[in-house]
């Protein structure tokens, strides 16, 4: 895939790396400051005040900035700096719930404010060097530009010299759960009881699995990279806590002022040949259950996406293509719509998250049901990963597998959760 992002990671202690589809890859480095929502800390002045939720906290960061843009080249889909992190799915019990979430492994989002980000462009083999600086109230816009060159002299400089990562054989792991298979099937069979008690029509499940490893977060990330490249592919690195994943779904995506999801469902091997790949293809677009399933979803996606947007201008622009990936064929949809005057990236995040594909339908009593019966927290599995740009522009994919890793001196737990929909 070009340049291997992998080989400047240690450009800076504070790093976000993120492989994002149409071949381009995002360095950010953390320049500005680093924003972290969590229970009990939510934003940089105390508590969330009543009536508002993560996402207002993420605006005000960005509303503190006057942000202006001259000259050519800078559409809204062009990243130009912004916010590089996650959003947890634990966010949607300050949006959607009004009930405690319970102990959670991670801030309700995290995001690195950058004005500094490095960005591969796979399809072109070219490397761009995003820098936005912003100017004080009397500071010498003159003076900040022309440093702003020498910092991009620096960081180009620095990219030439980088070298690969060289990896080292994991050893065996040792799996452990934080539910017992009886225990996990007996929330299966109360999902379903709600399910033929007419609560819901679907729910997705999770439970946690903690394993240790003795690889890097670098290692870990590269290996995944190897064994499962992803249109979606990230690695950060926030507060001795790695967050590593590969995802082949969009969250959301807003740009000039249209908001786009993808809704998936619908899942079938690769075939071993060509023959065999298209019979797989045709036996699951032909299956009840999995057109019944995506149609529901593409309907619940497009219900989210109507909260956000102008009357008349939410259509599904495609309808249940199979898309191959390296292991699995995937049914995917695109929906979209154009926002509201008044709405912005951020409420089109509110209304979409979390996505139906990893809650369930309908989704906030889904929600509710998950809180029910799941052991613990979920954490960053089922929230969103990507960015937000200082130019109103947003992407964000799913986190559909979830691998936090915590390291210290020697080997490092690494946690997973594993999903089943009903």
């Amino acid at each position: 895939m070009g340049s291997q992002p992998d080989a400047i990671v240690t450009v800076k202690n504070r790093i976000i790396s993120l492989d994002y589809p149409h071949k381009t890859d995002f360095i950010g480095l953390i320049e500005f400051s680093l924003l972290k929502v969590c229970e009990f800390y939510k934003g940089k002045k105390g508590r969330i005040k009543d009536g508002f939720d993560t996402m207002d906290v993420l605006r005000a960061a960005f509303s503190a900035k006057d942000v202006r843009f001259k000259g050519a080249g800078f559409d809204r889909q062009t990243f130009l700096g912004g916010a590089i992190g996650f959003c947890a799915y634990d966010m949607v019990y300050d949006c959607w719930l009004d009930i405690s979430s319970g102990k959670s492994p991670t801030p309700d989002a995290q995001f690195a404010l950058t004005t500094k980000t490095i960005v591969f462009d796979h399809l072109t083999n070219e490397t761009f060097i995003v820098i936005t600086p912003f100017i004080p109230a009397r500071g010498d816009a003159g003076e900040i530009y022309n440093k702003a060159l020498e910092d991009a002299d620096k960081l180009a400089s620095t990219i030439g010299s980088a070298r690969p990562s060289v990896l080292k054989k994991n050893k065996p792991l040792k799996i452990n759960s934080n539910m017992e298979k009886s225990e996990y099937e007996e929330i299966v069979r109360k999902a379903k009881q709600h399910i033929i008690d007419g609560d819901i029509f679907q729910v997705v499940l999770s439970r946690r699995y903690e394993v240790i490893t003795d690889q890097t977060p670098l290692e870990l990330y590269t290996s995944l990279r190897s064994v499962n490249p992803s249109p979606y592919m990230y690695l950060f690195e926030f507060d001795g806590t790695a967050i590593i994943g590969a995802s082949p779904e969009t969250l959301m995506s807003v740009h000039n002022g249209k908001v786009i999801i993808n809704p998936i469902a619908g899942t079938c091997p690769r075939g071993k040949t060509r023959t065999e790949d298209e019979e797989f293809a045709k036996e699951m677009l032909g299956s009840e259950k999995e057109r019944a399933e995506h149609v529901m979803l593409v309907d619940l996606g497009r219900n989210d996406v109507r909260m956000v947007s102008k009357g008349g201008t939410v259509k599904v622009d495609d309808f249940m293509s199979v898309i191959k990936y390296s292991h699995v064929q995937h049914i995917e949809s695109t929906v979209s719509g154009e926002l509201r005057d008044e709405c912005d990236q951020f409420d089109a995040t509110r209304a979409i998250f979390p996505a139906g594909t990893l809650s369930g339908a309908p989704k906030i009593r889904a929600m509710e049901i998950i809180h029910d019966l799941e052991k613990d927290a979920r954490g960053i599995y089922g929230g969103g990963v990507g960015y937000y740009s200082w130019n109103g522009g947003c992407r964000l994919c799913h986190r559909n597998k979830d691998d936090n890793k915590e390291w210290a001196e020697g080997n490092c737990p690494s946690w997973r959760r594993h999903s089943c929909r009903f």
